[in-house]
């Protein structure tokens, strides 16, 4: 019977992690878009407008998941006392949601709005109610 050494399965794991990290975001399969590389984030900033008027908090969330990615991590801010917001959240197509006392009052304002996020720096200015 063959005993596992725990240091060497380290090593073995510890070296198919660097060759996939050395592959770029096509390693585990499926060639990749945009859309599908984990790996690649974006700044996405910008300022929101409720009603006419600039919020005065909450937070914005940017949610990248889809069928290629079912487990991408939500990215979040507050929303500054000016209206504005930075954050960085993964390339490709994301939902974008506001949460604040008026969008939590009203469900018209509290529909998700579709954003592809391309590389790079990505201004977005958000208007609510969405036209």
């Amino acid at each position: 019977m063959m005993r596992l050494n725990p240091q060497r399965a380290l090593g073995w794991l510890s070296a198919g992690f660097a060759a996939c990290l050395i592959a770029g975001p096509g390693c585990g399969g499926g060639g990749g878009t945009s859309a599908s590389a984990p790996g690649e984030e974006a700044t996405v900033h910008g300022k929101v407008t409720i009603n006419g008027v600039l919020a005065k908090g909450g937070r914005i969330s940017f949610d990248p998941t889809s069928a290629d990615r079912p487990t991408a991590p939500v990215a979040s801010t507050e929303i500054g006392k000016d209206g504005r917001y930075t954050l960085r959240t993964w390339v490709g197509e994301n939902r974008v949601s506001v949460d604040t006392p008026e969008t939590r009052k009203d469900a018209n304002l509290s529909t998700p709005i579709p954003f592809d996020v391309k590389s790079g720096d990505n201004p977005l200015d958000v208007t609510l109610p969405h036209p």
